[in-house]
């Protein structure tokens, strides 16, 4: 599900006047849009409308009909918490937020499947179910007008569909884990060329008397948190007060993303976009760094983890240099994320079990150089004497290797 209130505020923060009330409510949000519409010609549209639209803006057909459906945030509420029996077991939901309590990404206490539940159910305005058999899309309203606010919800979405009928976007996020590297790496890929569909069929229906339409999305090249971003665009309470890596995973797409997408567009703009869908980026790396996914492409290396040896892991996967940055940015020296996290090359972490259910996190990370290895080792012994003061943890720096192990937590 994704995160489209952030887009329409997006919109409503460059267009509407100084005087306007900082929070709005879904009624008030869609009046304004709708004035809004009208001011750069975009009145509402019947359905088969707004589709060809968004094929002929994204230069990419559908292969069959999409419904539009609408959904009350009440049915939303509902529909997740369906989903998540389905998609988000509580078992492995407890497993996941068991690996993100090892790194130090949640606290004790903090319950990841509820978090998630709440936040959707605030947050999501409009959304593409691409389980096989559903296949359906809908947007949060309590009307069924294709105003403008529905427009670019669905235009966004619409695009999701598209891109499915295309390249089976189940088959290209491969990892479950939303908290995994490469899984995030291809979603970016997805939201950032809806997003890209969407900022081109607002501009396409610009009159020569708007030419701010063309700036309205500037502010997702900029470097903001994931809290920074809540907090702009007014986002729901869930949100704002979830723990940092929830915030970052959400909005990541949108901004990273987008800014990967629009890098893409630059050089060959839907052709090039679409040629891309079928190969998306395989870490987070290629999309913070695009000339790495473009031009000079540096695939992820293969880490080995031998102290795992034949033990079946309660949990395992990839960090990445995107979740490196959010990990380092709550140590001591939070200034140091950036610098080190850069020059990753490779990663993987195993959760294991212990005895008398205590747990231990082991985790080998391989750097592009000895330089990069030796600055990430100081920012991870920063971070881990900070958050876990105490603890009885190996760290160990050899060459280009990193090797991290945190011995006993629950």
């Amino acid at each position: 599900m994704r995160i489209l209130t952030l887009l329409a505020t997006v919109l409503l923060g460059f267009l509407l006047p100084a005087s306007a009330p900082a929070q709005m409510s879904e009624a008030e949000m869609s009046a304004a849009l709708d004035r809004i519409g009208a001011m750069l010609g975009l009145p509402p549209v019947s359905s088969e409308e707004l589709k060809r639209r968004v094929a002929n803006v994204g230069k990419l057909s559908f292969k069959s009909d999409v419904p539009v459906n609408f959904m009350s945030r009440e049915a939303l509420a509902k529909y997740i918490r369906e989903l998540f029996d389905e998609e988000y077991p509580a078992d492995y939901a407890r497993r996941e937020e068991r690996m993100l309590r090892g790194f130090g990404f949640l606290a004790e206490g903090e319950d990841l499947r509820a978090i998630r539940e709440n936040v959707l159910g605030e947050n999501v305005a409009g959304f593409y179910d691409e389980r096989p058999g559903v296949k359906k899309l809908f947007a949060i309203s309590s009307g069924q007008s294709l105003n403008l606010m529905n427009q670019l919800v669905l235009s966004h979405e619409l695009r999701h569909a598209i891109q499915d009928q295309q390249v089976v976007i189940r088959e290209k996020l491969k990892v479950q884990s939303d908290y995994d590297d490469r899984r995030l790496a291809a979603l970016c890929l997805f939201e950032g060329d809806a997003s890209i569909v969407m900022e081109q069929y607002l501009a396409s229906g610009a009159t020569a008397n708007q030419p701010e339409v063309a700036n309205l999305f500037k502010i997702f090249s900029q470097s903001l948190t994931g809290e920074e971003i809540a907090a702009m665009f007014a986002a729901g309470p869930s949100l704002r007060t979830a723990p940092t890596v929830v915030q970052e995973q959400l909005v990541a797409p949108y901004f990273d993303g987008r800014n990967l997408a629009a890098t893409i567009f630059a050089r060959g703009g839907f052709a090039l976009l679409n040629q891309k869908l079928d190969r998306p980026p395989r870490s987070m790396e290629q999309v913070l760094h695009p000339e790495k996914y473009l031009d000079r492409v540096d695939e992820p290396l293969e880490v080995a983890l031998a102290e795992v040896g034949s033990t079946k892991p309660d949990f395992d996967g990839t960090l990445g240099e995107f979740l490196i940055r959010v990990l380092l940015r709550s140590g001591a020296n939070a200034g140091a994320s950036t610098v080190g996290a850069s020059g990753w090359g490779g990663d993987r972490y195993a959760v294991v079990e212990g005895e008398s259910g205590w747990y231990r996190l082991v985790w080998r990370s391989v750097w592009d150089t000895e330089t990069d290895a030796r600055e990430f080792r100081d920012a991870l012994d920063a971070y881990a004497r900070a958050r876990f003061p105490g603890e009885d943890n190996a760290l160990k720096l050899s060459g280009r290797e990193v090797f991290f192990e945190r011995r006993r937590f629950r």
